[in-house]
């Protein structure tokens, strides 16, 4: 009888052990809340701090290309690396969400020939996707330069970007990968180093007083030095977690099967094209409707505003594992407590740094762009609004998709997007840039109120997951 007690006592220790070794696992839940929390600042800071000198280094870098082309210049490669970002979005499957929502959910329960398949299929997915953008940008790249460029001659700035299509072929499963087994301080070094490589290629660029041509050059150069670290350090951490064979695993055993993996990433796919519609192609719509001039404006607005918000950012990349093993393990009242946590550190860096932006957004605009993009100014007050109350909100989307509602996301997203397209004909001709930041404040606003209500509901109550 003691032989059996002492062989029992070392069983629940070893599955003890194993839980604990899992950031967010079984030994997260009940009395080990606070380590949990402890663990996920410690993995916020980490992104919180790359993601702030990154986005300072991005910066830097868009302050030197508008500096060397000049506010028109500047406006027109706004838009073509709008029409790549949007073409290549329509093929994206966001392939970092569903990294973590199978890769690391499998790996929550030991799962590891389940987690080798999603890897695969990701990696796969998105590679096919991204050959497809590329194709499709090329072809598309005529008429796309004549209707936003508003001249047939800039397809060949269309094309000459596109590169960098290529060159995250695997970006975002990467980025995934490094999510789902949380070595999030192994993404922040990876993120800084390869923002300082692109900056290095830019200024050489601005230095060089290379012109147009050279800057898309060192953009496309850039992207390439920035995704080959992030793959390398994603494939070795495949290697290390999930076996030097991992990539031999079958398709078929992901978790629900090829189809049911197709139907989350085609539902996230679904739902990013309509984002794009609704918010990521504003630089088109105002290089159709109003020039490239006040695209520029509204591009500086939206770096200031985004650079502002950038550390928000970590708190949906690092929190989106740990809902996902939260839902997982059925601990609704554990994503609840994260969802206070989460949202209070949010403000608490929110709410000082749109005063700021608020306050000396216009100096700096003059300081570090030229007089020339002073009027973007008045678009920063507007965004200010709407994307800082979006970031406050960032938890919204990480919940659904961890609670498999992709659909629900979808249908807002399909609300917004549509809603957008109807006002867009009547609000940009006439308001301009200004009207298109309202415009995409307002529609934030009430998006995210409706997904964050719909998120809060779905959590609370207890027994199975709902449907």
């Amino acid at each position: 009888m003691i032989r059996a007690r002492l062989l029992q006592r070392r069983g629940d220790a070893r599955r003890l052990a194993r839980a604990a070794a899992i950031p967010g696992g079984a030994a997260d839940a009940g009395d080990s809340a606070v380590p949990a929390l402890r663990r996920l600042a410690s993995q916020v800071a980490a992104v919180f701090t790359a993601n702030a000198l990154a986005s300072a280094v991005a910066l830097i870098q868009m302050v030197l290309i508008a500096r060397a082309l000049g506010v028109r210049a500047y406006g027109l490669l706004a838009i073509t690396i709008t029409m790549v970002t949007v073409v290549n979005q329509l093929t994206s499957f966001r392939m970092a969400e569903f990294v973590v929502r199978y890769v690391a959910a499998a790996f929550e329960h030991r799962r590891v020939d389940e987690a080798a398949a999603a890897l695969k299929f990701a990696f796969a997915a998105e590679a096919g996707a991204s050959a497809v953008a590329y194709l499709l940008i090329a072809a598309l790249a005529p008429v796309g330069a004549a209707l936003f460029l508003h001249s047939p001659d800039g397809a060949w700035m269309v094309r000459t970007y596109a590169v960098v299509v290529l060159a995250n072929v695997i970006g975002e499963s990467s980025a995934g990968v490094h999510q789902a087994f949380a070595e999030f301080h192994r993404y922040s070094r990876t993120l800084v180093a390869g923002r300082l490589l692109s900056l290095a290629v830019v200024g050489a660029a601005f230095v060089l007083r290379a012109g147009m041509a050279g800057m898309i050059a060192a953009l496309a150069i850039g992207a390439f030095l920035q995704a080959l670290p992030l793959v390398v350090g994603a494939l070795s951490l495949a290697r290390r977690k999930l076996g030097a064979r991992w990539w031999r695993v079958p398709v078929g055993r992901v978790a629900g099967g090829v189809r049911g993996a197709w139907r989350f990433t085609l539902g996230t796919n679904a739902s990013s094209t309509l984002s794009l519609l609704a918010r990521d192609a504003d630089p088109l719509w105002l290089g159709y409707f109003r020039g490239p001039v006040e695209t520029a404006y509204y591009k500086v607005a939206l770096t200031v505003v985004t650079t502002a918000l950038t550390p928000v950012g970590p708190l949906a990349q690092t929190t989106f594992p740990t809902f996902v093993r939260r839902i997982a393990a059925r601990d609704r009242a554990g994503a609840r407590r994260l969802i206070r946590h989460a949202t209070a550190m949010a403000a608490a860096y929110i709410l000082p740094a749109s005063l700021v932006a608020a306050t000396v957004g216009g100096p700096a605009i003059r300081l570090a762009y030229g007089r020339g993009f002073e009027p973007a100014q008045a678009a920063v007050w507007v965004l200010l609004g709407g994307l800082g109350f979006a970031n406050l909100l960032f938890w919204t989307r990480p919940v659904l998709l961890a609670l498999d509602r992709v659909d629900y996301t979808l249908k807002v997203n399909v609300g917004v997007a549509v809603s957008k397209l109807a006002l867009v004909a009547v609000v940009i001709p006439r308001f301009g840039f200004v009207g298109n930041a309202a415009l995409l404040a307002v529609l934030l606003v009430l998006g995210l109120s409706v997904s964050a209500r719909k998120a809060l509901s779905l959590l609370g109550g207890s027994g199975a997951d709902p449907a």
